[in-house]
């Protein structure tokens, strides 16, 4: 799996770590096909690109692609195109350091499970449709961060 990983100007995190953990990610979700749950037709086209962003950028795109004007922690844009990879994962660096704060775990964690989250999202779930698809998609998700070795 070929991860890049962009960042804003002054913006900066653990890169090996980003790219480490999603080639677990997508391990992870390769071998075990019912979490994909047949949503996704890209995966074998794991190419993904994180890019890690501040506020102000991050409140731009949510509000340029949901209508919502504020920052936001994760952002994810599929790629629509067969066989050029996964997608991309828009992640809002202050944002998650505050979430991470307030939920008193690390920042790490919070990476990982937004990356989890932007993964999920790639291949198609979707926690907003309705209350039944948002407690699945988080019960998915939680399953796969404490089955993920991340540290």
């Amino acid at each position: 799996m070929i991860v890049e990983v962009i960042y804003e100007p002054k913006i900066k995190f653990h890169e090996r770590f980003v790219k480490k953990n999603c080639k677990k990610l997508f391990k992870l979700f390769k071998t075990h096909k019912k979490l994909l749950a047949s949503k996704s037709k890209y995966v074998d086209y794991p190419d993904l690109v994180v890019v890690f962003v501040g506020k102000k950028t991050s409140k731009q795109l949510n509000f340029k692609y949901r209508k919502k004007n504020y920052p936001t922690d994760v952002l994810s844009f599929k790629n629509n195109q067969k066989k050029q990879g996964l997608g991309e994962l828009v992640l809002c660096l202050p944002v998650l350091k505050a979430q991470a704060k307030k939920q008193k775990h690390s920042i790490k964690l919070e990476v990982i499970t937004m990356l989890t989250h932007g993964f999920l999202h790639l291949l198609g779930y979707d926690h907003e449709k309705s209350l039944k698809d948002e407690a699945r998609m988080m019960k998915i998700q939680e399953n796969i961060i404490k089955r993920l070795d991340w540290e």
